[in-house]
């Protein structure tokens, strides 16, 4: 957040009642924290709210933390905008007709000649404010930015950078452009300068009536073709998400992550949410080999345990010192899981002790918990905001 424009995007859901624009904020180096008024530095880490009229921003700044470097026009790695732009000036005044988005039951549209944000006409641009995409959504960051969408940073919310129009409540198997060109092609030059007329009035004409019937053969032969086209869609998708990204990022084999996902796809329909779910089937591969998935391994585990209740009833079969060393392995191994569980997510040193809210998750010791939120970081499992943090006690 260095970057003014990623800093003034943040303000999506900024009351109205506030006497502070997002304008002022962001320049002194403010992002919004999504709660009620309150603000944070990027610079110094400094927390404001309960804005009242007659504040200033800079002095409020000054008073609070002195020691700030960019107050203090130290060296800094900001990057501000561009004062000669007419974005500065329109940027501000359109917040409150954004902040209507969230309570739309249907999109709205606003033809315009021009960009309505014309500082994320590049895709790099608009790619980069995914950096909190959530986790959840199916939906490649990378195609939504080739589409000309940015983040809202508002759940799954994006708006195209040309016309302003507003998408959210993705699902799997969606299509940015499709979706673009059926509420907004005719309004959006974005859109009809890069796939034409025609793409929009082909989609036009998709929704919501359906194509004239075919021939039995020709229809089962195009379901079958959709049909692989939408599963090939959703592995794309699913190995551009952030949890596969990561995963692949800590040394796991190209093949075994695609050939784990494929299956998932499979059996479920929807990629792996959680970066644990996706490192335990990968690891139950590289010890059972490749025909193992996570499924078949749960079986052999709950056969195991039970050959083992049978073996353990049947002691004239065995040496007592047999059933005791395995009895004393599977302890072991109990006790090391255990530990691994209750290790701090982030300094892999500390028991985890801190509870995070709303998501409830426990997953961090009291430094790094209190750090996170401090910095207004997300949930390292879940990437939901954190508000609270609670100590937690075990019995």
């Amino acid at each position: 957040l260095n970057t003014e424009i990623h800093r003034i995007h943040t303000y999506f859901g900024w009351p109205d009642n506030v006497p502070v624009t997002p304008g002022e904020l962001a320049k002194l180096g403010f992002f919004y924290l999504g709660v009620r008024d309150k603000v944070e530095c990027a610079f110094c880490g400094g927390v404001l709210h309960q804005w009242e009229r007659g504040d200033d921003p800079e002095v409020e700044h000054r008073r609070h933390y002195p020691h700030c470097p960019f107050m203090r026009n130290c060296a800094t790695s900001n990057v501000p905008l561009l004062v000669g732009s007419d974005h500065w000036t329109s940027q501000t005044q359109t917040y409150g007709q954004m902040n209507d988005f969230a309570g739309q039951g249907q999109p709205q549209t606003r033809k315009r000649d021009a960009p309505k944000h014309p500082e994320l006409a590049s895709e790099e641009m608009r790619y980069s404010t995914y950096f909190r995409w959530p986790l959840y959504c199916p939906i490649s960051p990378r195609k939504l930015a080739q589409a000309g969408f940015f983040y809202t940073y508002i759940d799954d919310q994006v708006r195209c950078f040309w016309c302003d129009g507003g998408l959210k409540d993705w699902q799997a198997g969606d299509d940015p452009w499709t979706e673009h060109a059926r509420w907004y092609g005719e309004e959006c030059n974005f859109v009809l300068e890069t796939k034409g007329l025609q793409y929009v009035r082909t989609i036009k004409d998709s929704f919501p009536t359906l194509a004239p019937q075919v021939g039995v053969g020709e229809h089962q032969q195009n379901q079958n073709s959709n049909q692989h086209n939408q599963c090939e869609g959703l592995f794309t998708d699913a190995m551009d998400s952030r949890v596969v990204r990561n995963v692949l990022e800590m040394g796991f084999a190209q093949s075994d992550v695609e050939t784990v996902v494929r299956r998932r796809l499979k059996a479920n329909g929807q990629s792996f949410t959680t970066m644990t779910d996706l490192v335990e089937c990968l690891i139950a591969i590289e010890e059972n080999g490749p025909g193992d998935d996570c499924s078949q391994h749960v079986e052999v585990e709950g056969k195991s345990d039970e050959k083992l209740q049978e073996q353990s009833t049947q002691s004239t079969e065995k040496p007592p010192n047999a059933n005791a060393e395995s009895r004393e392995y599977g302890t072991t191994e109990k006790l090391q899981q255990m530990r691994e569980e209750r290790t701090c997510k982030i300094c892999m040193t500390n028991d985890a002790c801190m509870v995070f809210i709303p998501c409830g998750h426990l997953c961090c010791c009291n430094t790094c918990a209190n750090t996170m939120r401090r910095r207004g970081s997300t949930c390292p499992l879940c990437r939901a905001r954190i508000k609270h943090v609670q100590r937690a006690f075990l019995a």
